[in-house]
C-alpha cells in the first residue's frame, strides 16, 4: 500500500485525504504508456474533493476513460466524489486508463489549459 504524499509514480494503492496535496492540488497521473497493465487504486479518507488529472493527452485521445455503468464517459480531469470511502480502480491500457471499479459517484472532464 501506498500513501500518496502529492505524486503518483508507479502503479499500487493510494489513501488520499484533507490533509495531503491530492485533494487541494490536481495530481498528475503517469503517462498510461509508462505502465501497460499498471492497476492503480484510489480511495478517499476525508470529504474534501479529490481530483487525477492525466499526462499524455494527444490528437484528441483523452486520459481516463469509463468502465461499467459509466460507459462513453472519457476526459484528461477526474473527480471523485467529496466523501470517505469514494474510490476508483484504474488499469492502464498503454493508452488511457481505464476506470474497472468504483464507489461513489466519477465526473470526467477536460481541464482548462
Amino acid at each position: 500500500q501506498n500513501t500518496s504524499s502529492g505524486s503518483i509514480v508507479a502503479p499500487g494503492v493510494y489513501t488520499i485525504s484533507g490533509s495531503q496535496a491530492l485533494p487541494v492540488i490536481s495530481s498528475r497521473m503517469p503517462a498510461a504508456s509508462s505502465f501497460p497493465g499498471g492497476l492503480f487504486v484510489f480511495r478517499c479518507a476525508s470529504n474534501d474533493a479529490h481530483f487525477l488529472t492525466g499526462s499524455g493527452e494527444s490528437n484528441g485521445v483523452k486520459v481516463f476513460k469509463g468502465g461499467f455503468n459509466i460507459s462513453g464517459s472519457e476526459g484528461s480531469k477526474l473527480a471523485l466524489s467529496p466523501a470517505v470511502g469514494a474510490s476508483v480502480a484504474q488499469l492502464s491500457d498503454g493508452v488511457n486508463y481505464l476506470v474497472t471499479a468504483h464507489s461513489g459517484t466519477l465526473t470526467f472532464s477536460t481541464p482548462v489549459a
